[in-house]
């Protein structure tokens, strides 16, 4: 069987219960808000689908510690015939994805995640304007604290997840993207209250030439970026959206350009609303210095405050409207 007797365990029934064996998953573990019948459960992936998965977060610096049932195999019915729990390691500490195997596309996919004021993060999936739901509920599901649910989905998998360094390890392994989330709005009032930031400060020889050269176009890019949305300081240097605006996506990333040497965390949190971006450091595949790939996505649309640190000092803080 290979894989699988290497990565399924007998684990306790409930989604993200530790293991005897694994690591303890120490984030919050999602519950469905009515339990869901027998019926139309999805069963475990195959050997081969399972493989799959494994093997493509393995060539991201992902290790699978396990593999376990998840109480959301009710999800997409017939369209999701197989799904699993799949728990890792990145970077050296425990994450766990739920990951869902198509059998067919899903017809006009949403998926969005909210937390209101003093409670726990709420999450909905929509499939062709009906709620994915157990036992008749509104919502999908829900997480034991205030902390986002990332989705990914393209015609084969659907995937959610709280883990931001996992979800990014997910996506770039399998070519996936975030669904949108057609459900969640900011009201009207929050957003006139938005400041994002617009410097357009004049960054550093090297940081321009670095993206300009990194185009097909080099010198009209070049032109371009001259009069960019650049903002920085002594360590590091973004280039913002024109108006500070992030429009039609939450997970557009904004990576940093280091001129100093170390490594970039970021955060992020909801000036409109509850919405948090937790702590997360930038992987090491470019190094400690110059481009660093990556940055935060947001659960949901609103005014953002994003700050960048670089090994915990020279904090960079800028405000983002997302719509």
């Amino acid at each position: 069987m290979g894989v699988r007797f290497a990565l399924i365990v007998t684990c306790a029934a409930l989604l993200g219960a530790a293991c005897a064996t694994t690591p303890a998953v120490v984030t919050p573990s999602p519950s469905a808000i009515a339990r869901p019948s027998a019926s139309g459960a999805a069963s475990l992936p195959t050997v081969d689908q399972e493989r799959t998965i494994v093997d493509a977060l393995a060539r991201r610096g992902v290790r699978v510690t396990a593999v376990a049932p998840t109480k959301f195999d009710w999800l997409f019915g017939a369209a999701a015939p197989h799904s699993a729990l799949f728990n890792a390691t990145v970077d050296g500490a425990s994450a766990w994805a739920d990951i869902h195997f198509l059998s067919t596309p899903l017809k006009d996919l949403s998926a969005c995640s909210e937390t209101p004021p003093a409670r726990e993060t709420m999450f909905t999936v929509k499939v062709n304007g009906h709620v994915e739901a157990s036992g008749g509920g509104s919502v999908t599901g829900s997480l034991g604290a205030a902390t986002p649910m990332y989705f990914l989905s393209d015609d084969r998998y659907f995937v959610m997840t709280p883990h931001a360094g996992l979800r990014d390890a997910i996506a770039t392994a399998l070519g996936l993207s975030t669904p949108p989330c057609i459900t969640m709005s900011t009201p009207p009032a929050a957003v006139a209250e938005c400041h994002p930031t617009v410097a357009q400060m004049a960054p550093p020889a090297e940081a321009l030439e670095f993206f300009a050269n990194g185009s097909s176009t080099p010198d009209a890019a070049r032109q371009q970026l001259k009069t960019a949305n650049w903002y920085g300081n002594e360590a590091m240097w973004v280039v913002l959206p024109p108006n500070g605006e992030i429009v039609g996506r939450l997970d557009d990333k904004i990576p940093p350009y280091r001129v100093k040497r170390g490594f970039v965390d970021y955060e992020a949190r909801q000036l409109d609303g509850a919405g948090v971006v937790a702590k997360s450091r930038i992987g090491a595949s470019y190094g400690d210095i110059g481009f660093a790939a990556g940055g935060p996505s947001f659960p949901t649309m609103g005014c953002w405050e994003v700050t960048y640190t670089l090994d915990g000092t020279y904090p960079l803080t800028f405000v983002l409207r997302v719509r």
